[in-house]
């Protein structure tokens, strides 16, 4: 049993369990349940039943990628399609650019534009299982399709409301638009959802904001200040029990804050839900195939229009086939185009929102005899993802186009080739980088213009390599974890322009290659090609006529070639995007080439393509998640009597290494360490991070005591939960700090966190409240979140809210010792010795919490909590992680 499995069990042990615990021993929605939630999705990347390599092939629109394939595929295809890898017998024949008015052509075509409706993974299969239903379909998640409609609703509506200005949420305008609505999340809230579609629609809903912020997207950024999303906002929403408690208002509260309630895009969002839903519970446990023809229809993104509103005879000869699909059960397998079963659209409108609804379509693709080698061995080792093309356009739609998202016609095509595909464009390489299943990427990129859409392309690669290596740091020169080719095509273009200059370079190509500055970091990063396609005007050579005005004879035009070539290949700027020996072949073979360099781009993804390094990255994230799971595991367990031993040692480690630390001779690793010249310092520096309660994050105390005093002691339990749960912020790109207090995990910060929790007096802290906050009959308010916090601190690290006044007579004291530790500095700075016990970061603040850790260890730290229901089901759970969780072999 994987730790996907597992996790998946103790997710429906919550919803079935948790509910039932008492105040104080309650798990976190948005501590533990999170984490779950988190470490389910991770490790659903490492059971793939499919463990091939793939290839993705992403960029701008008109670069190329539909040419790359088509030589491929349709080489020895007829008009009809006979012959082509596409062709399957018993099947119906078809090609990928369709060579006839009535026969089949999988790839859309749109002007010039790309007009892709979703994903197309391309698969080298020897046979088919359904050859007149060779094409598979996978369906987007919900939260995809929630993320397609709000970029959508950024590039292609009017944003602006009725008064002319046009919403940037910030932490103050969400919480005053939320309490607007009757949804206050910063109250005294419940520590449990009652409704797990609630819960699962508020994470959907968190984790798109999360993604539109990391985007940076003007509209969402500054919910983040000062890391404020993570730390505060998002908690708050995944703990807000009375919005979770019911789905509807999850998606209200969607609709708001993703398009300002806009009613036809509200609506069109229900229907999204429904349709998703019906056709998710129908397709449950099977597998979906089509016909070639439905196939290249679903990915056409005009198809919905076209259907709709046939053109000419032909489209509408189309739309009534597409009216006629049926879906048939076979087995296991549901066939979409088949000439038995019920309808598959009962609305003619329900085409564009299963065209929505569909992610990717997987090809199977046979050898034929044209296909060169170099093609056959990459994907007889790999699949190739083709992504749709990133539009030509800006983010925005020019104001004059901009969709009105409350007069828009539900019916209108454009919701769907417009708002939905732009989306769906923006978002979904996002989701397959998160998916972490992709193991090299092909950029390709015209040479000559400047790339589209440059933060879309650099976000969507930043957060692939970060989805395998979360400490990954993408401005760093440091190589990424999984190989990246930047194809610069159509280069024939330049070719021709330095032939029309007589093979002369004039002042340079930097121009040129300043183009990929839009794209930094990701051209340094990458592997640079460059391939060209002869067939077209843009690709192919064009040479000048000779002085005396007639054509150069082929000697001639070889030599020019070659001049052109070599000074090109001459020029530093281009030396220092082509930086390496295959880079320079690349070029030389798109010239000599008569496949424009095509063939070499693929000896060479051969030949890099390495399963082991994604593998490797998989058994990492495997043991990652095996180790979290026994952690969430043992919070949720009830606690042997020999855990007081196990804990007891964990606190002494963690005050032997501290005190070590402080000794320290050789420096620490983390960043920023450095600017302290007593290790004190960083420790103290660390320690003070550990103490710190933002205000921010503690509920607003309940606004009337009344006589049931045990409340309070139920609201301060669910704030110690939230403080044992939430870590403090650090630099995920530079390790774990508080290895440096003896603390090698974020486990087992927690469990050290636990210990104070388990250790604090709340019984002094609830009178403290009652005759601060409710004995004096001042109005309980926000602001009150301060002092709470100070006091909740002073209760966990000092063990007391009363520390003693200190003596006049120690003032003279304080002043002497301020003298000393300021001679001590001095002496730290030029590198004298002193004793590393008697600095003021030690005395200040590493004394005191030695001291605590040994006030704990005296005391003892684990209380045994009462039984509850499924604790048996917990001990199962767990008995099956230990014995699953060993070491995965290389």
């Amino acid at each position: 049993m994987d730790s996907f499995a597992i996790s998946s069990r103790l997710l429906d042990w919550y919803w079935t369990y948790a509910s039932q615990r008492t105040p104080g021993y309650q798990l976190s929605p948005s501590g533990w349940l999170d984490q779950l939630y988190d470490l389910n999705r991770q490790a659903r990347k490492t059971i793939r039943p499919d463990s091939r390599p793939c290839i993705g092939i992403w960029g701008p629109s008109q670069s190329g990628k539909s040419t790359l394939l088509a030589q491929y595929i349709d080489a020895d295809a007829d008009p009809e399609g006979h012959g082509s890898a596409l062709d399957w017998p018993s099947g119906t024949p078809g090609r990928f650019r369709a060579g006839c008015e009535h026969g089949i052509g999988l790839n859309p075509y749109n002007q010039g534009s790309d007009a892709s409706g979703c994903v197309t993974r391309y698969q080298l299969c020897q046979e088919v299982k359904h050859p007149q239903f060779p094409v598979q379909i996978h369906f987007s998640t919900l939260t995809e399709l929630l993320h397609s409609l709000a970029a959508g609703y950024l590039s292609e509506c009017r944003l602006e409301n009725a008064d002319g200005e046009t919403v940037f949420w910030t932490r103050d305008s969400l919480l005053a638009s939320l309490a607007k609505e009757g949804l206050d999340v910063t109250g005294d809230s419940q520590p449990v959802p009652a409704s797990r579609d609630g819960f699962e629609a508020m994470l959907a809903l968190c984790d798109v904001i999360g993604l539109l912020i990391s985007a940076g997207e003007q509209r969402y950024k500054n919910l983040n200040a000062n890391g404020s999303w993570r730390e505060i906002l998002r908690p708050l929403l995944l703990n807000a029990a009375e919005i979770t408690a019911d789905p509807n208002k999850v998606w209200s509260l969607a609709a708001l804050v993703l398009w300002d309630k806009r009613k036809t895009l509200t609506a069109l969002f229900e229907n999204l839900r429904r349709k998703h839903s019906d056709f998710t519970r129908l397709a449950s446990g099977k597998n979906l195939y089509c016909t070639l023809e439905a196939a290249g229809i679903l990915l056409d993104i005009n198809a919905v229009d076209n259907f709709l509103n046939p053109p000419n005879d032909f489209a509408a000869n189309r739309a009534r086939r597409i009216r006629e699909w049926k879906l048939q059960a076979d087995g296991d397998d549901l066939l979409i185009g088949a000439d038995s079963g019920p309808l598959l659209l009962k609305e003619n409108i329900d085409l564009g929102y299963f065209q929505a609804m569909t992610r990717e379509i997987v090809i199977p693709l046979h050898p034929t005899p044209s296909m060169p080698a170099a093609f056959l061995d990459v994907m007889t080792g790999a699949d190739l993802l083709d992504f749709p093309g990133v539009a030509l356009k800006s983010n925005q739609t020019a104001e004059e186009n901009q969709l009105d998202g409350d007069s828009v016609d539900l019916f209108d095509p454009r919701l769907f080739t417009r708002v939905l595909k732009r989306g769906k464009t923006a978002s979904i390489v996002t989701s397959y980088a998160l998916d972490g299943a992709i193991d090299a990427f092909i950029l390709m990129s015209r040479l000559g213009r400047f790339p589209a859409q440059p933060r879309q392309i650099r976000d969507g690669f930043r957060l692939w390599w970060q989805s395998v290596d979360p400490g990954y740091d993408f401005t760093s020169p440091e190589p990424p974890p999984l190989p990246l080719f930047l194809v610069l095509t159509f280069g024939g273009k330049l070719i021709s322009d330095v032939l029309t200059s007589f093979g002369q370079v004039g002042n340079g190509l930097l121009p040129l290659f300043a183009m990929l500055d839009a794209l930094d970091p990701l051209p340094q990063k990458a592997l640079t090609f460059a391939t060209t396609y002869k067939i077209f005007p843009d690709g192919s050579f064009i040479f000048p006529n000779s002085a005396q005005g007639r054509a150069l004879s082929p000697e001639q035009e070889r030599e020019l070639l070659a001049k052109a070539r070599d000074n090109i290949m001459a020029d530093k700027d281009f030396q220092k995007q082509f930086n390496t020996p295959e880079s320079r072949r690349s070029f030389e073979e798109m010239v000599a080439a008569p496949d424009g360099g095509c063939h070499y781009l693929f000896q060479q993804l051969a030949k890099r393509l390495d399963p082991a390094r994604r593998q490797a990255l998989e058994r990492q994230l495997q043991q990652q998640s095996w180790q979290l799971l026994q952690e969430l595991l043992e919070t949720a367990l009830p606690t042997p009597s020999k855990d007081a031993d196990r804990r007891a040692i964990a606190l002494r480690k963690i005050h032997d290494a501290t005190q070590a630390a402080c000794h320290r001779q050789e420096p620490f690793d983390y960043p920023g360490a450095d600017a302290f010249n007593d290790p004190s310092g960083w420790i103290a520096c660390l320690i003070r991070r550990l103490q710190d309660i933002n205000p921010e994050a503690i509920d607003t105390p309940p606004a009337q005591l009344g006589n049931q005093a045990a409340n309070l002691k139920d609201y301060l339990n669910r704030q110690m939960l939230k403080i044992r749960d939430r870590l403090p912020g650090v630099d995920a790109t530079a390790g774990w700090p508080y290895r440096d207090l003896g603390m090698d995990t974020p486990s087992d910060t927690r469990q050290f966190l636990a210990c104070l929790l388990e250790a604090a007096d709340l019984d002094q802290l609830r009178a403290w409240m009652i005759e601060n906050f409710y004995q004096r009959q001042v109005p309980v308010t926000a602001k009150m979140r301060s002092c709470l916090a100070t006091a909740i601190a002073n209760v966990i690290w000092e063990g007391t809210m009363h520390k003693p006044r200190k003596p006049d007579t120690e003032v003279e004291t304080a002043r002497t010792r301020l003298e000393f530790h300021a001679n001590q500095e001095r002496d730290l700075a030029f590198g004298n010795s002193c004793d590393r016990e008697q600095t003021a970061y030690y005395c200040q603040t590493v004394a005191p919490f030695l001291e605590r850790i040994q006030t704990i260890l005296v005391a003892g730290t684990a209380s045994q909590r009462p039984e509850f229901p499924g604790d048996d089901t917990l001990a199962a759970l767990k008995q099956d992680a230990t014995s699953q969780s060993q070491p995965v072999a290389p």
